[in-house]
Parts: structure tokens; C-alpha cells; sequence
């Protein structure tokens, strides 16, 4: 959805600006929907001012302020009111959330999603240089805009790449002959197309049909599916303490058995508990602050880290459970309430007459 706004409020502010054609009051509901939809519904805000700022002629009038006046306006009809607006300036002073959520990471020139960011942005660039139509400052201005935010965070790339990607197909266009001079495709051509759209089709297929197996969307290799079924097979063994990145599974999963202790919603933590397990994720001096705060009574984790490997050396903490992705540890309890069945298993394995934990 908040694609779909981003992409709405780019293709009627090109309209006006362009074409003359003026639809622009269709921003406010759309900026009601975006709202309601995605936290990062400032975009269009952000668009629209920098399409007045570079034409504040055309913008002085009592129409354009009033709709100037109408967009952030239209953004108070959630739930929260202001109160979203201020949740953006809370995301926006949690330095640590932006080291522990990965979308949140500068995008590596290593990966295909920076090298895609990359290659779109110098081809934009170098259409806009050499294009023979005039070049409008709110299109430049927007390119480098969105493309900073692009390369400061990782999940602004499709952003950008939704306002790239009309100014370079109008600036691409314009090098190419005028479409009365253009020749009339061949029969190779259009087998060509033919070909890419089966071939297109075909990928698309075959990356959608494994979707239809239960568990499908689950990538088994980053998330403890196991581990979660083996939990949710017993009686809950107390408090849990998890992995950030497991928080929103483990809530779709466990819940209501377990509660997580940390997951996405960093404005919830606030910034001194996410301080505080980042430092014990990170073994570093305190690390144990928000161990001991939280006192839980079973911790689920990846399994190689070192946080993992520290904690199968504690004495008051045993290994329950192990498999390729995940790790449980229980703290340790007299055996009156253990019973002699809790060993520590390798391999994901327990025996099937191990003893339920005494809650």
C-alpha cells in the first residue's frame, strides 16, 4: 500500500507539473490511506513540498496553500492522531533500533539490492545529462533527494526507485528517434519479447509454486521453526527471553504461551532497553544488565553466536535443545522439579520420556 501511495503522488504531481493537468486534490485521500497504512507516509509530504519549493510561483495562490495546509492535515485521520506524527520523530532519535533492524542498515554495494540501487541511479544520471528535453529542477532535486535516502537506509531503495524510474524512461525516451521514425519491430524482435515473457513467466512460476507448501513463507534457515514446535509442544517453561530478529515469528507463533521479550516495535523498548541488549547480544562491558532485569526462564537463540556459546558455559543455565538454526537453554532448577530427564541433547533430539518442566 505505501508503494502504491508513493506511486500515485508521483504520477499526479507529474501530471501537473508536465502536462498541466491538475489532480492534486486527490492527495489528501490518498495521504488519509497512506497514513493508515505504512509509517513512512511523510514521503509524499516530502515530494509535494519539494515540488512547490521549486516552482513558488506557481504555488502562490490561495488554492495551492490550501492544499499545502490540507495534506499534513489529512495524515491526522488514524487512530493515533498527532500522535504518529510524533512516533516518526521517536523512530527517528533511536540510533540503536537503526543498528539492530537490518532494513534499517545502509544497503551494501556488495548485494543486489545495492548494486540495483546503483545502476538505476547513474543511468537516471546520465539520461538526465545528455537528454535533449529540458531538465526541471523538481525532477533533479527529487533524484539526488531520494536517492540519499536510498543510500542511508536500506528500506527506502524501492522508494526511490519508484520516483527514478518515470524520469528515466521520459529522459530515455527523448534520445531515442521520434516514434514515427522508429522502424516497425521484425518478426526476430517480436519473438524476442515472446521468448522473455514466456522465460519471465516460467521463473515466476517456479518461484511461486514452492509458496503453496504449509510453512512455505518461512525460510527455515534463518528462523527456528523447529525449535518453536518444540516449545509449543510442552507446558511453558516460564519467561522467555528471544533473539530481536525472531520477536514478530515468535508472536505469530507462541503467542499467547509466551510473550517475547524484544522484537520490531523499538519505540515500545524504548532506547535504554535496546541499549541495554545490544550490549548483551554484543558480550560487551554490562552485557549481563538486561539478563539479570529480565531474569527469564528460557532463552531461544540463534545458535551461532557467541551470546550462545557464553551461555552453555553459565552454570545456571543447561541446554534443552539444539538444532542447525536454534538453541534453547532453561535455568537451571533443583531436580525435585526437573527430574533426572533434562540432558543436554544435541541435534534437535529429545527423548520422548523427558519430563515436562513444572511451571
Amino acid at each position: 500500500v505505501s508503494f502504491l501511495c508513493m506511486a500515485l503522488v508521483v504520477h499526479l504531481l507529474t501530471l501537473e507539473r508536465l502536462h498541466g493537468v491538475d489532480r492534486l486534490w486527490w492527495l489528501v485521500p490518498i495521504m488519509v490511506l497512506w497514513a493508515n497504512a505504512h509509517i513512512l507516509f511523510p514521503f509524499g509530504g516530502v515530494l509535494l513540498a519539494l515540488h512547490a519549493a521549486t516552482r513558488p510561483r506557481a504555488w502562490w495562490t490561495r488554492r495551492r496553500l490550501a492544499l499545502l495546509a490540507a495534506v499534513p492535515v489529512a495524515t491526522l485521520a488514524t487512530p493515533y492522531g498527532w500522535h504518529l506524527l510524533h512516533y516518526v520523530t521517536v523512530l527517528a532519535r533511536e540510533p540503536v533500533a537503526f543498528e539492530l533492524v537490518a532494513e534499517f542498515a545502509t544497503p551494501s554495494l556488495h548485494g543486489a539490492t545495492g548494486q540495483a540501487l546503483t545502476a538505476l541511479f547513474f543511468a537516471t544520471l546520465v539520461v538526465l545529462v545528455y537528454s535533449p528535453v529540458h531538465r526541471d529542477v523538481a525532477e533533479v532535486v527529487t533524484l539526488f533527494g531520494f536517492a540519499w535516502l536510498a543510500y542511508a537506509m536500506a528500506r527506502n531503495v524501492p522508494f526511490f526507485a519508484i520516483v527514478a524510474a518515470p524520469i528515466l524512461a521520459r529522459h530515455a525516451d527523448a534520445l531515442l528517434p521520434p516514434p514515427s521514425a522508429r522502424p516497425r519491430p521484425g518478426a526476430a524482435v517480436l519473438a524476442l519479447h515472446a521468448l522473455l515473457l514466456v522465460a519471465a513467466g516460467g521463473a515466476l512460476g517456479a518461484r511461486l509454486a514452492p509458496l503453496r507448501a504449509p510453512d512455505a513463507a518461512v525460510d527455515r534457515h534463518r528462523l527456528p521453526v523447529d525449535a518453536v514446535r518444540w516449545l509449543a509442544a510442552r507446558r511453558p517453561l516460564g519467561r522467555l527471553m528471544n533473539h530481536f530478529d525472531w520477536g514478530g515469528y515468535l508472536i505469530g507463533t507462541l503467542y499467547p504461551r509466551y510473550q517475547v521479550s524484544m522484537d520490531g516495535r523499538t519505540n515500545v523498548y524504548g532506547e535504554e532497553t535496546l541499549a541495554e541488549y545490544a550490549r548483551m547480544t554484543a558480550l560487551a562491558p554490562g552485557w549481563r544488565a538486561f539478563l539479570d532485569r529480565w531474569r527469564p526462564d528460557v532463552i531461544l537463540w540463534p545458535r551461532q553466536t557467541a551470546f550462545a556459546e557464553v551461555l552453555a558455559l553459565l552454570p545456571d543455565w543447561r541446554r534443552v535443545y539444539a538444532d542447525d538454526v536454534a538453541v534453547i537453554f532453561v535455568r537451571r532448577r533443583p531436580p525435585l522439579q526437573f527430574g533426572a530427564g533434562w540432558a543436554d541433547t544435541p541435534g534437535g533430539t529429545l527423548g520422548e520420556s523427558m519430563p515436562e518442566c513444572a511451571t
